[in-house]
């Protein structure tokens, strides 16, 4: 791979990038080479594409706004103002201690099926968050 192609690919790969390539929104985290093709790790899911096909790849995607600031633009709803933004290693963490306690304390339980349905429930509105990103997408 030469110079202008890795440099192009580490440019698209940037934290918080964000990217759109056949009429869909992709955040690239990094790329690898395997086999002859060049697999992109994204999300909503992974590009792979064949070295040949590289250059016509470049050539079409289309770089976007980071995620913070489409976020940011779906925070001005005043539906996802009134939740808040979520803090997601707070949730990560007490879901991994309430895991903990759970297998420790049987009593626990009953409090950690609550914590669970607040998660889910924040899942939820996230969701809702991304489908207002997909709509605004077209006005990107």
């Amino acid at each position: 791979m030469n110079d202008v192609i890795k440099n192009q690919l580490d440019e698209i790969c940037q934290e918080g990038k964000i990217i759109k390539w056949q009429g869909r929104l992709y955040e690239p985290q990094k790329y690898k080479v395997l086999n002859g093709h060049i697999v992109i790790v994204a999300t909503p899911k992974s590009i792979k594409l064949d070295y040949s096909n590289v250059h016509d790849f470049l050539d079409s995607v289309q770089t976007k706004e980071s995620l913070s600031s489409l976020t940011t633009k779906a925070d001005n709803s005043p539906f996802l103002q009134k939740f808040g933004r979520v803090d997601y290693d707070k949730l990560n963490d007490g879901l991994m201690d309430a895991f903990e306690r759970v297998q420790n304390d049987e009593n626990f339980i009953p409090k950690a099926k609550q914590m669970c349905d607040i998660v889910n429930s924040v899942t939820n509105l996230q969701k809702t968050k991304i489908s207002l990103l997909k709509l605004a997408e077209n006005n990107i």
